[in-house]
């Protein structure tokens, strides 16, 4: 064998080994060069620490949303789950002082040279731009179900503040992902399904709710959002502002107001153009590239008409976010309608949070009669979109007397039948009721009813089934009226639990503990259950419902039943309207355990009188399903 043929067994440098070095790497020139270069780089590093230690950037203060996640996302840091440490990073980019004074520059280079945007901004068609965060929720969750809990609650807020006797509206405001869905860029599902549902599972519970997306499709090519910012334009103000006086009955000729217009041209809002980092001035060059129609009232002799003078306390108020807090909203009512309407809206806030504070700041008889609720419909793709309801709950007791549902017992904690009972974070359960006691439709037509006192402030959580709520328990305070919410009808397990509100332990003491029901069920229209029979193949009782029966306010359906009587494992109760509104009304109702209770709110068909109520079934029919039932109403 030749060496040439064993040469790779040999020992000695390999040719992929080798690393060729030019020669002129090695003069003093050139090591000069790369120390000059390393000294460069280190001064840059060294000297950007120094800049952004001793004269840091001015760090903008959260308001609102974003200062309650804040606020939260600091308190659960930890070092060990690499959040602390995320936190760290984020905070030196705010406060760094180079960076403020370069990124401007740079980001309005790649924005006009390349379209190119960060975060969670999305750069669309002709300019457009949208925010990610307000096409889908962030957990995937489906549109339908995130209708559900946001229209279940605000539908209990709805009773809460009838029972108070205020009117509530809601006026959800349409994404600008849906009505600019064109500009999206392909591959970007807005989901628009979302925004009617949000209407049409409101309306199911009988809330008052104004759709504005019609006006607002209609008079899309007219701009009534900001091409570069969040908010709609004045346009969509102004629409939105005569379809909500046409809608409640407020809407007066032009010959009747006592303002006219006066039409004027707006460059446009540059919020989305100052997150991607362009300066104040840069961005508003941009955008005053499109001009937008904006409008400003004066009187009869032309003089300009003050803001103030359609936002003043009385029997209207309008709650909401920086939607409404702009003050525009109410200013074009009163061009309308003539009526002054009270601005509580708060920027940043999720929208009834503020009205939590104005009912905390507000006696009774400084109240409005109407209350209208100025709902952006991204904030129901948050997975908490009300996170001040059950201050509202908690700090405003109903005034009339809630009734104990009869025949239900809850079962208690035996700690709490101690005395008082010392509290952590993680805290206990109070009161549990067991699944199939009690179907409800879920808009918190029954509510738990605890007494006691608490020595220091505490939380109380309120779950029945997926859906939960917080609401505060202060000193003082010797009983709360919760109710209880889910996001579909049924009759899901209901367990009320309390916990310290910091890290500091509290202590309460529950003496009582019911459930009750937020109408007079001793006072209802009594409706005689007839006997079961076979009708098509399924067995049905039917409600012997009197003639010309119109529907109250927020009235409630209140059925007692004999589960064990009957061998179906679902059953479905049905509501038929003889008016306007929805012509029939089914709820599925579950298998029951024993003697149980189904609570129903009939707030669809309120001021409509019944044609029908029947109860149906699968298998053979029992001797008896219902054995006694109410048309309930508010107290």
């Amino acid at each position: 064998m030749s060496r040439s043929s064993t040469s790779s067994s040999e020992r000695g440098p390999r040719a992929r080994d080798l690393v060729v070095v030019p020669e002129d790497v090695t003069t003093p020139a050139a090591r000069a060069r790369a120390l000059g270069i390393v000294g460069f780089f280190l001064v840059v590093i060294v000297g950007t620490a120094a800049v952004d230690t001793l004269r840091p950037a001015p760090v903008p203060r959260p308001i609102g949303i974003e200062k309650a996640n804040d606020e939260r996302r600091r308190a659960n840091a930890r070092w060990l789950d690499g959040s602390a440490e995320s936190l760290f990073e984020d905070d030196l980019e705010l406060r760094s002082r180079v960076r403020a004074s370069v990124r401007p520059k740079y980001a309005r280079l790649l924005f006009q040279a390349l379209r190119e945007v960060e975060g969670d901004q999305i750069a669309g068609r002709d300019g457009w731009l949208f925010l990610r965060s307000r096409t889908r929720s962030p957990t995937g969750e489906k549109p339908r179900a995130m209708a559900q809990r946001s229209a279940a609650q605000l539908a209990a807020l709805d009773r809460w503040l009838a029972l108070a006797g205020i009117e509530f509206t809601v006026v959800p405001i349409p994404r600008k992902e849906l009505i600019y869905a064109y500009a999206l860029p392909r591959g970007i599902d807005p989901q628009p399904e979302l925004d009617g549902l949000i209407v049409d599972e409101l309306r199911l519970r009988g809330v008052d709710t104004i759709d504005l997306q019609p006006a607002f499709h209609a008079r899309a090519s007219e701009l009534v959002y900001y091409r570069y910012g969040t908010h709609w334009s004045p346009l969509g103000q102004w629409i939105a502002a005569e379809e909500i006086a046409r809608a409640l009955g407020w809407w007066l000729p032009e010959d009747a107001r006592g303002s006219r217009v006066r039409a004027l041209t707006y460059g446009g809002d540059t919020d989305l153009l100052e997150g991607l980092g362009l300066a104040v001035e840069d961005a508003r060059a941009l955008a005053d590239e499109v001009s937008y129609p904006n409008f400003v009232l004066v009187n009869r002799r032309g003089r300009l008409i003050d803001p103030s003078q359609a936002n003043r306390p009385g029997r209207h108020a309008i709650t909401g976010t920086s939607f409404t807090g702009d003050e525009g909203l109410p200013y074009f009512l009163w061009h309308f309608s003539n009526k002054s309407v009270w601005n509580i809206a708060v920027p940043g806030s999720d929208g009834i949070s503020p009205l939590a504070q104005f009912l905390a700041a507000n006696p009774h008889r400084t109240r409005p009669e109407t209350i209208l609720a100025e709902l952006p419909v991204h904030i129901c793709l948050s997975a908490q979109p009300f996170q001040e309801l059950g201050r509202i709950f908690a700090e405003n007791p109903p005034p009339g007397a809630c009734e104990r549902i009869e025949g239900i017992e809850l079962r208690s904690n035996d700690a709490f039948a101690r005395g008082a009972v010392e509290l952590d974070e993680r805290g206990a359960n109070v009161v549990v009721l067991e699944a199939g006691r009690v179907a409800h439709s879920g808009e918190g037509v029954i509510a738990v009813r605890l007494r006691g006192s608490a020595a220091t402030p505490l939380e109380v959580l309120v779950a029945c089934g997926n859906a939960s709520y917080r609401a505060p328990w202060e000193p003082g305070r010797e009983e709360l009226i919760l109710p209880v919410i889910t996001h579909a009808p049924g009759a899901p397990a209901i367990t009320i639990s309390a916990h310290a509100s910091g890290s500091a332990p509290a202590r309460v003491e529950v003496r009582a503990a019911d459930l009750v029901a937020t109408v007079r069920t001793s006072h209802g229209v009594e409706l005689a259950p007839q006997s079961p029979r076979i009708v098509g193949g399924l067995w049905r009782q039917d409600l012997d419902v009197p003639n010309e029966l119109e529907v109250a306010s927020h009235a409630m359906l209140v059925l007692e039943v004999d589960s064990q009587a009957s061998t179906t494992p679902e059953v479905t109760v049905r509501v038929r309207n003889l008016g306007q509104g929805p012509a029939q009304i089914e709820w599925q109702i579950p298998p029951l355990a024993g003697e149980a209770r189904v609570v129903l709110s009939l707030a669809a068909f309120e001021r409509r009188e019944l044609e029908a109520i029947e109860i149906v079934g699968a298998g053979d029919p029992p001797a008896t399903y219902v054995t006694r039932a109410r048309l309930c109403p508010l107290p």
